[in-house]
């Protein structure tokens, strides 16, 4: 029997205050059109309220965090010490049948050859999982998740307090321990 292959494309961006302010806010945007994943070209000047409405489509979802705590929020690493808690948030919010067997994830920022290794041993359930991180001039030729998710982080960042952001729908609460543990697979 020839199963139907289920497509998934995430992108994921932090709000880029590295510990600067009260909080790092870390978004992860899901997408289950396969336009999505093709490089676009974007504008410099963030567009919110297009995101907005690109947001409300059936095929496209979005979850974030914030990490508060010192030692972490201050670490080049947060995307990928991060993305698992999103993802898996996602994946159980759809049903069985949804589940991807393809699998990509763009990343806004630099990602470390270790990094990629472990973001890889954390996707070996799913079939195909492909990694690309976009920095310096491809950071505005990307994937459609990838530019809003940088557009979002920056949007939530501005205009959610941490205890608004804390009590929202798409918020993803992980705990400190469980953040701690993650960061020894980076150091």
């Amino acid at each position: 029997m020839n199963k139907k292959k289920r497509f998934l494309y995430a992108g994921f961006d932090d709000s880029n205050h590295l510990g600067q302010t009260e909080g790092e806010v870390i978004v992860g945007i899901f997408s289950t059109k396969r336009e999505d994943r093709l490089n676009q070209r974007f504008p410099k000047r963030r567009d919110h309220q297009k995101v907005k409405e690109l947001l409300q489509k059936s095929w496209r979802d979005f979850r974030f965090t914030i990490i508060l705590e010192e030692e972490l929020k201050r670490t080049p690493y947060n995307l990928p010490l991060v993305m698992p808690f999103l993802l898996e948030d996602y994946l159980s919010s759809i049903r069985e049948k949804a589940y991807p067997s393809e699998l990509t994830l763009g990343f806004d920022g630099e990602l470390k050859e270790r990094e990629k290794l472990i973001l890889e041993r954390d996707l070996k359930p799913i079939e195909t999982a492909n990694i690309f991180n976009f920095t310096g001039k491809t950071k505005r030729h990307c994937p459609l998740p990838v530019y809003m998710a940088d557009v979002h982080a920056n949007y939530l960042f501005r205009t959610l307090t941490v205890e608004r952001a804390l009590s929202h729908r798409k918020y993803v609460p992980i705990s400190s321990r469980e953040l701690l543990e993650r960061k020894k697979l980076f150091e």
